[in-house]
């Protein structure tokens, strides 16, 4: 299958299935034009979900995504979209959009917001409590859902949004917290 990428350049995509490793970054997706589709390893990144434009308030980059993608065919009014719902995605779209919701409040350990009522998962005014979410190669302090603090100390792990079977570590103990927030300080210091 060819197609433009994320900078308009033509690329080949290997088929898959939805146990396949795709590699770094890719993921197997449902490519569809009209009544064809097929899955094919495409990137997470510009196919199965795009950059918004959006800023904080001090003008960086959210860095939120948004789900799916439509793309042009060349020299013809077609456009193909790409969906994607593999567990590697699903993992990376939240941990994308996780760290942009937690960038004004990595401060949390500190007091500074403080985490009393967060928006989660499309529902506003949630019991929140400062916290550091961790998986396999990431960890991102913030205001997360009270409840999901009671289900790590029921050894449940706390539900990932978007999903009903991944989940995510969540340290809300104090001690910990100040380790996360010292950690938060000494990155800050340095940059």
């Amino acid at each position: 299958m060819v197609g433009s990428a994320i900078n308009n350049a033509s690329v080949d995509r290997a088929t898959c299935d939805s146990t396949t490793d795709c590699g770094t970054g890719l993921a197997c997706g449902n490519v569809s034009l009209d009544d064809a589709n097929g899955l094919y390893c495409v990137m997470m990144n510009g196919w199965c979900a795009e950059e918004t434009e959006s800023k904080h308030d001090d003008g960086e980059d959210t860095g939120y995504v948004t789900n799916g993608s439509s793309r042009s065919v060349g020299n013809s009014l077609n456009k193909f979209g790409v969906s994607c719902e593999t567990d590697a995605y699903l993992t990376w779209f939240w941990q994308t959009n996780n760290t942009a919701d937690q960038y004004t409040a990595a401060g949390c350990a500190t007091v500074d917001p403080e985490c009393t009522t967060i928006t989660w998962d499309g529902e506003t005014g949630v019991e929140a409590f400062c916290g550091t979410a961790t998986m396999t190669g990431y960890s991102v302090l913030g205001c997360y859902p009270i409840k999901d603090c009671d289900d790590e100390e029921e050894g449940e792990g706390a539900e990932m949004p978007g999903s009903e079977t991944l989940t995510y570590t969540l340290t809300c103990s104090a001690t910990q917290l100040v380790a996360s927030a010292a950690a938060a300080l000494v990155v800050a210091a340095s940059i």
